[in-house]
């Protein structure tokens, strides 16, 4: 076995979705427009494919997401060492396909990159960020692709309740239970980066946060009813 030549089989990228989303990846178009894939990888089984019998078996072997592309993994291959997103997941979302990016080089873990994709035939802009990165030990020569939601909002309020709104959208409000967070993305791609606040007990914040600010603000939350209002100091930093 010495002088037996050793073949090794390993992936050019590998993708890490934490986005929640549901996305969709190609190296190229094949029209001017890019509108049309050249080949299409995605991070989310579709239900037609969860509903296939001749995939149950290979869905038993470990591993088998990577290769399948769902519970945000896939592998991906990019001659170019350029790649594309769209939002088109479990979750209903459709966007437009981003531009090419350049994913040839290895960044540092704590350099993130921000991603802005524009929702098909609507106003919603998804905010996401990303860095490559190499895999560990033996998988070096594979490079990590890992995606986020670019903004991520905690509560840490001991018992109260919050909800947040893109300042112009109110009606998009999303809560966030104490202890706990969400992702956000802009219900209004037109409107300024800003937010608003308000409690289960009282109204909407008079001021603003914008999120692409780092800093700290103090907020007063104004009360509808007879309970004092509540003042909250909100964080903007990098993670």
């Amino acid at each position: 076995m010495g002088h037996s030549p050793i073949i090794k089989f390993y992936s050019q990228y590998l993708i890490l979705d934490k986005t929640g989303l549901g996305l969709n990846f190609t190296g190229g178009f094949s029209d001017l427009m890019s509108t049309t894939p050249e080949t299409l990888r995605k991070s989310h089984l579709l239900p037609t494919e969860a509903n296939d019998r001749s995939l149950k078996l290979d869905m038993e072997r470990e591993g088998h997401e990577w290769s399948f592309g769902m519970n945000g993994m896939s592998l991906f291959f990019s001659r170019d060492e350029r790649i594309a997103l769209s939002v088109k997941g479990h979750t209903g979302e459709k966007s437009l396909w981003t531009s090419l990016i350049d994913v040839s080089n290895v960044m540092p873990e704590t350099v993130k990159t921000a991603i802005s994709i524009d929702e098909y035939h609507g106003t919603r802009r998804f905010e996401l960020a990303y860095h490559v990165t190499l895999c560990p030990s033996v998988f070096s020569r594979t490079r990590m692709i890992t995606l986020f939601p670019r903004y991520q909002i905690v509560n840490l309020l001991g018992r109260e309740s919050l909800y947040i709104a893109q300042d112009g959208a109110l009606n998009s409000a999303i809560c966030i239970p104490p202890q706990s967070y969400v992702h956000f993305h802009w219900e209004k791609s037109s409107l300024a980066p800003k937010v608003r606040l308000c409690s289960e007990s009282g109204s909407w914040s008079r001021g603003c946060i914008q999120l692409d600010k780092i800093g700290v603000t103090a907020m007063r939350i104004p009360s509808s009813t007879d309970v004092k209002p509540m003042v909250v100091q909100a964080e903007v930093r990098l993670a």
